[in-house]
């Protein structure tokens, strides 16, 4: 620095030159810090804040930065190293020499969604005596991490089990299955039910027709009996009739069947007739001759073809 000024004869002017010095302009990068929700993409931050003493206007950088991450967690970003930091004017010089840079990283949290929703289909069998399951593959729609499910039937309290194939009924009926689900990517937990349903088996028993003649005993009644998974799951069957009455006729479905109720089949009987036959029974009176001698001709004589019921 030095002093200019109109010269004066009457003066001896010296002048004392001074420094100048220009300071390196301080410019800062600092890259974004949020929090975020999770989506099941990836997300990225790259926004950066310039500070400090900024930089000229006119004057460009090549810093970048990027934080980013799929799923919940922390994730550190990455930035442009202050030594690699290349800061030029609006003619393309290089100025860097003339800053000092410093740059910082910020962090991405990715901080876990609210809700998701899982799915697992109802399933059906007909009672065959053996254990069933639910053979379906619960669903989720959580978009990344694990599911894990648990899975207990309606009814079983705190008892929780991880492998659905060990959730088994024999007996028919319609049982309900508790699902539950947790992902790290997601705050609640998931629920739904389904259901595991054995339905009754069909059992029919169809009753064979029979007769007698009046006044006999009856026969011993019988029918078939199909579907059945144990010969014994009805207990004893019984034929029997429905009521005593012992007029010759055709009594319309009279024989029947008689089993010991089991929950798990749904019995069809199919009834029967059972004709009473007239019994067959010939009177033959004697014979008998006289002359004529006014009085009446008499035989007690009877002969009896076949034998009456009873006392009759």
């Amino acid at each position: 620095l030095t002093a200019t000024y109109t010269e004066n004869n009457n003066y001896d002017v010296s002048v004392v030159p001074a420094n100048f010095t220009i300071n390196k302009r301080a410019v800062s990068f600092t890259g974004e810090t949020a929090t975020e929700d999770y989506t099941g993409s990836e997300i990225e931050l790259t926004a950066m804040t310039i500070g400090g003493d900024s930089l000229v206007t006119g004057h460009t950088h090549n810093v970048t930065y990027s934080a980013k991450g799929t799923e919940v967690g922390d994730y550190d970003g990455t930035i442009t190293v202050a030594d690699n930091v290349v800061i030029k004017d609006g003619s393309g010089k290089d100025v860097t020499k003339n800053y000092t840079v410093t740059t910082t990283a910020g962090k991405l949290t990715i901080q876990a969604a609210g809700e998701f929703t899982i799915a697992l289909a109802d399933t059906a069998f007909t009672y065959d005596g053996t254990a069933h399951y639910n053979g379906y593959t619960a669903t989720s729609t959580a978009k990344s991490g694990t599911t894990t499910f648990q899975y207990q039937f309606d009814g079983d309290g705190e008892t929780w089990v991880s492998d659905l194939a060990s959730l088994t009924k024999t007996d028919a009926g319609e049982y309900i299955i508790n699902v539950k689900a947790t992902n790290p990517n997601y705050t609640e937990t998931a629920t739904t039910t389904a259901k595991l349903v054995i339905n009754k088996r069909a059992a029919k028993i169809t009753v064979t027709a029979a007769e007698k003649t009046y006044g006999d005993s009856d026969p011993t009644f019988s029918g078939e009996v199909e579907g059945l998974v144990n010969a014994t799951d009805l207990g004893t069957i019984a034929y029997v009739r429905i009521s005593d009455d012992e007029r010759a006729a055709v009594h319309q479905d009279e024989l029947t069947a008689t089993y010991t109720e089991n929950g798990n089949y749904e019995v069809a009987v199919t009834p029967a007739n059972f004709t009473i036959k007239k019994r067959a029974v010939k009177l033959t009176s004697g014979s008998a001759q006289k002359f004529y001698d006014g009085t009446a001709l008499t035989n007690d004589e009877i002969t009896v073809e076949g034998t009456f019921a009873n006392d009759e």
